[in-house]
């Protein structure tokens, strides 16, 4: 199945926070099970980065998920790049949702 990540983020932040996905971000949810997808997802709307990730299936998704969710870790990863990107914002508002499943 994919799931769909998705970050809010001012404009300006936009490359910065791109490649942090790609770097500590996915490093984050590869160590909960979920690992970016090779293909693309849907364009999105301004201020809005997103990113496909695969999971084997739902149940193991909806396991991950609340894992995460509920990781002091993801928390405060998500806090430091609040502040690198400029974010008026304590954290970064992001939804990880199913986007596919078989």
């Amino acid at each position: 199945m994919l799931a769909r990540i998705c970050f809010w983020l001012p404009p300006e932040a936009m490359d910065a926070v791109g490649d942090a996905i790609d770097g500590p971000v996915a490093e984050a949810l590869e160590g909960h099970g979920l690992s970016l997808a090779p293909e693309a997802g849907r364009p999105t709307v301004a201020g809005v980065v997103s990113r496909l990730l695969s999971c084997p299936d739902v149940d193991s998704f909806l396991h991950q998920r609340r894992a995460l969710l509920e990781d002091p870790a993801w928390a405060e990863l998500l806090q430091r790049q609040a502040v690198a990107c400029g974010a008026d914002a304590p954290t970064i508002r992001h939804e990880l949702s199913a986007f596919r499943t078989p």
